[in-house]
């Protein structure tokens, strides 16, 4: 009946005001959110164009684009179809407003919609507003290298035409693909670096998209790692930023993750501490209960616990006994599990999971189900504090000594601690 009343406004719509087509893009936005139905969409989208109406009305919506949500985004996108144009001359207006006020930031929004339209179009159809977009971005981000180099990809992903891959028409942001081989025998999660001089929204924006990030987890360990070398930025966890957070999580296909990380790790100040209680409270982020079908965690077996210097001044094995579900059956002698073994500081520094035979005794033998792309590595002291590695760089050694330069935070809890391996099952 809802779907009745509202066509029977729409086609009523013959010489629509601003206002008439404000009602008809909400509603459908509205239902969307809450009734997961695109059937006013589709209504929506199809009835707009057809009043001539669409430019002006994406022109003035978008007055207000700090405001709008991912999803409003993903639908102005969807209205604009192949008319590219039609967002990009509203957002140089803005940029250009900006310039004059002294702004060296594009909103976090702006950006969102500069990635995930199809810029290529603007490129053929309107080479002078091509142009001019990017001049603006160059002169509005002039002092940021980490802007730069986001003006540098998004310049060179102009001339690829997206073609189907593109995710603007379905109402949803591009996904990224990782780059870690199902071959490569390295745990995929550590010894990353992150460039902290980013702005709260900038590190959001940039982890959302990084095929360094590849799970939930990882993303809100490089949150934690801005917060831990931004102490002073006050950070509230806001509706908005959540809708952000869900539409990544949605669109990098990331299972959430138990809520007891975020009881664990560590304490930063009480605007971290707040941020993440936000976090452990949302349940499409995290999970009361573990889910089995989706996440295991297991203890390594040492009985001895070691720091995380200690493991890096030779090879050092850690053991975890676990049968992956996949494994239905299994005859061969000891128990099933894996082994994970770090390559010294002085060769390099790494953490590989062993899937030779030879590496396994007659206590503990590999299936190779367990991947080393499915495999995340945290560690925990014997305060309950996790101490997330993933941002840190690597320990390189110094004076024969196993050195963190990048790690202030590790630096501060060199005790001996346990490590967990979390796997992804599906």
């Amino acid at each position: 009946r809802c779907v009745e009343q509202f066509t029977n406004i729409a086609e009523a719509i013959m010489e629509p005001s601003y206002e008439d087509l404000v009602f008809l893009f909400d509603e459908a936005d509205f239902a969307l959110a809450k009734l997961k139905s695109r059937q006013l969409v589709e209504i929506a989208i199809t009835k707009i164009p057809s009043l001539n109406g669409q430019q002006d009305f994406i022109s003035r919506y978008l007055e207000n684009l700090t405001s709008l949500s991912c999803q409003q985004l993903d639908l102005i996108m969807e209205l604009t179809g192949t008319k590219v144009e039609f967002v990009v001359e509203p957002l140089t207006n803005q940029l250009t407003a900006s310039l004059s006020r002294g702004e060296t930031v594009v909103p976090v929004n702006c950006k969102y919609l500069l990635e995930n339209c199809e810029l290529y179009s603007c490129h053929q159809q309107n080479t002078v507003m091509f142009e001019k977009l990017f001049d603006l971005l160059e002169k509005i981000t002039n002092d940021s290298l980490a802007d730069t180099k986001w003006i540098l990809h998004l310049y060179r992903k102009s001339f690829k035409k997206q073609g189907n891959s593109s995710k603007a028409s379905t109402g949803s942001i591009a996904s990224m693909s990782t780059n870690i081989s199902e071959d490569t025998n390295v745990i995929p999660n550590l010894f990353h670096t992150l460039d902290c001089s980013m702005t709260f929204d900038e590190v959001v924006d940039w982890l959302g998209k990084s095929e360094q990030v590849t799970n939930l987890v990882m993303f809100f360990e490089g949150l934690w790692t801005w917060m831990w070398l931004n102490k002073d930025a006050k950070v509230k966890c806001t509706t908005q930023l959540l809708d952000i957070f869900y539409r990544i999580q949605l669109n990098r296909k990331w299972n959430s993750f138990h809520y007891t990380w975020t009881c664990f790790v560590k304490s930063l100040n009480g605007n971290a501490e707040n941020f993440f209680k936000v976090i452990r409270t949302d349940r499409k982020l995290c999970s009361e209960d573990i889910d089995e079908n989706k996440w295991i965690t297991k203890m390594d077996d040492e009985r001895t616990s070691r720091s995380i210097f200690s493991i890096f001044e030779n090879e050092t094995k850690l053991i975890f006994y676990y049968k992956h579900p996949a494994v239905k059956e299994c005859s061969e002698p000891g128990r099933c599990g894996f082994i994970l073994k770090t390559v010294p500081a002085k060769d390099g520094a790494n953490m590989v999971l062993c899937t030779d035979p030879n590496e396994y005794s007659e206590k503990i033998h590999y299936h190779s189900e367990i991947k080393a792309k499915d495999v995340h590595l945290l560690q925990d002291n014997f305060l309950a504090q996790s101490i997330p590695m993933s941002w840190f760089g690597k320990p390189v050694m110094k004076n024969g000594q196993v050195s963190w330069d990048t790690l202030s935070a590790l630096e501060e809890s060199k005790e001996d601690c346990k490590f967990y391996a979390m796997i992804k099952l599906k």
